[in-house]
Protein backbone atom coordinates (compact mmCIF):
# COMPACT_ATOMS: atom_id res chain seq x y z
CA UNK A 1 0.00 0.00 0.00
CA UNK A 2 1.18 3.16 -1.33
CA UNK A 3 2.23 5.66 2.20
CA UNK A 4 1.59 9.50 1.43
CA UNK A 5 2.50 12.16 3.96
CA UNK A 6 -0.31 15.05 3.90
CA UNK A 7 0.79 18.63 3.14
CA UNK A 8 -0.95 20.74 5.20
CA UNK A 9 -0.16 23.74 3.33
CA UNK A 10 -0.88 22.05 -0.04
CA UNK A 11 -4.26 21.33 1.19
CA UNK A 12 -5.25 24.81 2.41
CA UNK A 13 -3.37 26.32 -1.05
CA UNK A 14 -5.87 23.70 -2.83
CA UNK A 15 -9.32 24.10 -0.68
CA UNK A 16 -8.58 27.90 -0.89
CA UNK A 17 -8.45 27.86 -4.77
CA UNK A 18 -11.75 26.13 -4.75
CA UNK A 19 -12.87 28.37 -2.13
CA UNK A 20 -12.02 31.73 -4.50
CA UNK A 21 -14.39 30.11 -7.38
CA UNK A 22 -17.29 28.52 -5.84
CA UNK A 23 -17.26 30.02 -2.02
CA UNK A 24 -19.79 32.58 -2.13
CA UNK A 25 -22.88 30.80 -3.11
CA UNK A 26 -21.98 27.60 -1.40
CA UNK A 27 -21.65 29.98 1.87
CA UNK A 28 -25.38 31.06 1.12
CA UNK A 29 -26.30 27.25 0.29
CA UNK A 30 -24.90 25.97 3.98
CA UNK A 31 -26.45 29.40 5.77
CA UNK A 32 -29.89 27.73 4.21
CA UNK A 33 -29.22 24.49 5.56
CA UNK A 34 -28.48 26.07 8.84
CA UNK A 35 -31.70 28.29 9.14
CA UNK A 36 -33.85 25.38 7.87
CA UNK A 37 -32.42 23.31 10.74
CA UNK A 38 -32.36 25.99 13.04
CA UNK A 39 -36.56 26.35 12.20
CA UNK A 40 -37.00 22.72 12.54
CA UNK A 41 -35.63 22.98 16.48
CA UNK A 42 -36.95 26.27 17.44
CA UNK A 43 -40.23 24.47 18.72
CA UNK A 44 -37.87 22.09 21.13
CA UNK A 45 -35.56 24.69 22.27
CA UNK A 46 -38.46 27.12 23.50
CA UNK A 47 -38.41 26.86 27.04
CA UNK A 48 -38.83 29.33 30.21
CA UNK A 49 -35.83 31.57 29.57
CA UNK A 50 -36.49 32.79 33.15
CA UNK A 51 -36.41 29.37 34.98
CA UNK A 52 -33.12 28.38 33.40
CA UNK A 53 -31.32 31.18 34.35
CA UNK A 54 -32.52 31.00 37.87
CA UNK A 55 -31.95 26.95 38.14
CA UNK A 56 -28.25 28.03 36.90
CA UNK A 57 -27.77 30.58 39.33
CA UNK A 58 -28.82 28.07 42.45
CA UNK A 59 -26.57 25.27 40.73
CA UNK A 60 -30.44 23.34 40.68
CA UNK A 61 -28.78 20.50 38.40
CA UNK A 62 -32.16 18.48 38.51
CA UNK A 63 -34.01 21.51 37.01
CA UNK A 64 -31.22 22.09 34.11
CA UNK A 65 -31.23 18.36 33.22
CA UNK A 66 -34.83 18.87 33.04
CA UNK A 67 -35.21 21.06 30.51
CA UNK A 68 -32.24 19.63 28.35
CA UNK A 69 -34.10 16.18 28.98
CA UNK A 70 -37.56 17.91 26.92
CA UNK A 71 -35.45 19.54 24.47
CA UNK A 72 -33.39 16.41 23.60
CA UNK A 73 -36.59 14.40 23.68
CA UNK A 74 -38.53 16.77 21.86
CA UNK A 75 -40.13 14.92 18.62
CA UNK A 76 -38.62 18.26 16.46
CA UNK A 77 -35.15 18.10 18.06
CA UNK A 78 -35.07 14.69 16.68
CA UNK A 79 -36.36 16.07 13.27
CA UNK A 80 -33.77 18.40 12.78
CA UNK A 81 -30.85 16.62 13.76
CA UNK A 82 -32.48 13.99 11.28
CA UNK A 83 -33.13 16.57 8.12
CA UNK A 84 -29.64 17.71 9.35
CA UNK A 85 -27.70 14.67 8.67
CA UNK A 86 -29.67 14.21 4.71
CA UNK A 87 -28.69 17.85 4.18
CA UNK A 88 -25.24 17.31 5.10
CA UNK A 89 -25.28 13.97 2.47
CA UNK A 90 -26.18 16.49 -0.24
CA UNK A 91 -23.83 19.52 0.41
CA UNK A 92 -21.59 16.57 1.03
CA UNK A 93 -21.91 15.34 -2.73
CA UNK A 94 -21.86 18.57 -3.94
CA UNK A 95 -18.47 19.66 -2.54
CA UNK A 96 -17.16 16.54 -3.59
CA UNK A 97 -17.71 16.98 -7.46
CA UNK A 98 -16.80 20.56 -7.24
CA UNK A 99 -13.21 19.39 -6.08
CA UNK A 100 -12.68 16.33 -8.34
CA UNK A 101 -13.93 18.66 -11.04
CA UNK A 102 -17.24 16.55 -12.07
CA UNK A 103 -18.90 19.78 -11.30
CA UNK A 104 -17.85 23.38 -12.88
CA UNK A 105 -20.73 25.14 -10.78
CA UNK A 106 -23.52 24.33 -8.08
CA UNK A 107 -25.77 22.14 -9.02
CA UNK A 108 -28.29 20.83 -6.99
CA UNK A 109 -29.27 17.76 -9.23
CA UNK A 110 -25.93 16.33 -8.32
CA UNK A 111 -27.41 15.61 -5.17
CA UNK A 112 -30.42 12.97 -6.91
CA UNK A 113 -29.24 9.93 -5.10
CA UNK A 114 -31.12 6.71 -4.28
CA UNK A 115 -32.63 7.19 -0.95
CA UNK A 116 -31.06 3.83 0.29
CA UNK A 117 -27.63 6.10 -0.56
CA UNK A 118 -28.65 8.79 1.58
CA UNK A 119 -29.61 6.67 4.64
CA UNK A 120 -26.25 4.07 4.17
CA UNK A 121 -24.68 8.05 4.33
CA UNK A 122 -26.73 8.82 7.47
CA UNK A 123 -26.06 5.97 9.20
CA UNK A 124 -21.97 6.37 9.08
CA UNK A 125 -22.52 10.04 10.18
CA UNK A 126 -24.04 8.81 13.22
CA UNK A 127 -22.07 5.87 14.25
CA UNK A 128 -18.99 8.24 13.72
CA UNK A 129 -20.87 10.93 16.47
CA UNK A 130 -21.56 7.77 18.48
CA UNK A 131 -17.97 6.68 18.67
CA UNK A 132 -16.33 10.41 19.24
CA UNK A 133 -19.04 10.98 21.69
CA UNK A 134 -18.34 7.84 23.86
CA UNK A 135 -14.13 8.33 22.91
CA UNK A 136 -14.65 12.22 24.40
CA UNK A 137 -16.05 10.84 27.58
CA UNK A 138 -13.34 8.60 28.56
CA UNK A 139 -10.79 11.23 28.86
CA UNK A 140 -11.19 13.65 25.35
CA UNK A 141 -8.07 11.99 24.15
CA UNK A 142 -9.82 8.77 22.47
CA UNK A 143 -12.49 11.36 21.04
CA UNK A 144 -9.67 13.09 18.94
CA UNK A 145 -8.30 10.11 17.92
CA UNK A 146 -11.65 8.44 16.61
CA UNK A 147 -12.44 11.56 14.62
CA UNK A 148 -9.38 11.66 12.48
CA UNK A 149 -9.54 8.24 12.02
CA UNK A 150 -13.19 7.48 11.55
CA UNK A 151 -14.47 10.86 9.94
CA UNK A 152 -13.51 9.84 6.35
CA UNK A 153 -16.08 7.30 6.18
CA UNK A 154 -18.75 9.76 6.00
CA UNK A 155 -16.79 11.43 2.98
CA UNK A 156 -16.22 8.05 1.42
CA UNK A 157 -19.42 6.74 1.65
CA UNK A 158 -20.93 9.48 -0.02
CA UNK A 159 -18.33 9.53 -2.92
CA UNK A 160 -18.40 5.70 -3.38
CA UNK A 161 -22.22 5.21 -2.79
CA UNK A 162 -21.98 1.32 -3.49
CA UNK A 163 -19.61 0.33 -0.84
CA UNK A 164 -21.10 -0.98 2.36
CA UNK A 165 -20.83 0.63 5.60
CA UNK A 166 -18.37 -1.44 7.21
CA UNK A 167 -15.96 -0.93 3.78
CA UNK A 168 -16.08 2.74 4.54
CA UNK A 169 -14.90 2.93 7.78
CA UNK A 170 -12.44 -0.01 6.97
CA UNK A 171 -11.50 2.62 4.56
CA UNK A 172 -10.92 5.61 6.75
CA UNK A 173 -8.83 3.79 8.92
CA UNK A 174 -6.70 2.56 6.32
CA UNK A 175 -6.07 6.06 4.48
CA UNK A 176 -5.18 7.92 7.87
CA UNK A 177 -2.88 4.79 9.21
CA UNK A 178 0.55 7.45 9.08
CA UNK A 179 -1.27 10.92 8.87
CA UNK A 180 -2.82 11.43 11.97
CA UNK A 181 -0.64 14.14 13.23
CA UNK A 182 -0.97 16.06 9.30
CA UNK A 183 -4.41 15.98 9.81
CA UNK A 184 -5.10 16.41 12.97
CA UNK A 185 -2.62 19.77 12.88
CA UNK A 186 -5.29 20.59 9.43
CA UNK A 187 -8.11 19.91 11.68
CA UNK A 188 -6.91 22.71 14.15
CA UNK A 189 -5.58 25.12 11.74
CA UNK A 190 -9.79 25.19 9.82
CA UNK A 191 -10.42 25.52 13.09
CA UNK A 192 -8.84 28.81 13.72
CA UNK A 193 -9.58 29.38 10.50
CA UNK A 194 -13.62 29.37 11.33
CA UNK A 195 -13.28 31.63 14.54
CA UNK A 196 -12.06 33.94 12.07
CA UNK A 197 -14.91 33.82 10.03
CA UNK A 198 -17.12 34.21 13.20
CA UNK A 199 -15.12 37.30 13.58
CA UNK A 200 -16.09 38.90 10.40
CA UNK A 201 -20.15 37.82 11.53
CA UNK A 202 -22.46 35.72 9.80
CA UNK A 203 -22.01 35.08 6.38
CA UNK A 204 -18.31 35.36 7.05
CA UNK A 205 -18.36 32.42 9.47
CA UNK A 206 -20.24 29.87 6.72
CA UNK A 207 -17.77 31.38 3.99
CA UNK A 208 -14.90 29.86 6.40
CA UNK A 209 -17.16 26.50 6.82
CA UNK A 210 -16.74 26.41 2.64
CA UNK A 211 -12.73 26.42 3.42
CA UNK A 212 -13.28 23.62 6.30
CA UNK A 213 -14.97 21.28 4.17
CA UNK A 214 -12.98 22.07 1.14
CA UNK A 215 -9.88 21.35 3.03
CA UNK A 216 -11.42 17.93 4.48
CA UNK A 217 -12.67 16.69 0.62
CA UNK A 218 -8.62 17.62 -0.54
CA UNK A 219 -7.42 15.88 2.27
CA UNK A 220 -9.79 12.71 1.27
CA UNK A 221 -8.87 12.84 -2.17
CA UNK A 222 -5.41 12.78 -1.44
CA UNK A 223 -5.44 10.22 0.77
CA UNK A 224 -7.44 7.94 -1.22
CA UNK A 225 -5.12 7.26 -3.28
CA UNK A 226 -3.38 5.40 -0.86
CA UNK A 227 -5.89 2.54 -1.03
CA UNK A 228 -6.97 2.64 -4.66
Amino acid sequence: MEQIQLSISNVLERAWELTKKHGLLLAVLLLVAYILSYCLASPATKFDQQSYLEAVQNQDMETILSIYTGMLTHPMYFISILVGAFVSVAIMKIFLGLAKGELTSIELSACKMPFAVYVKAVVVFFIIELAVCVGMSLCVIPGIFLAVRLMWAFVYQVDNPEAGIGESFSASWNMTRGNFWPLLGLGVVTFFIAILGLLACCIGMFYTLVVFYFAMVVAYLTLKTTIE
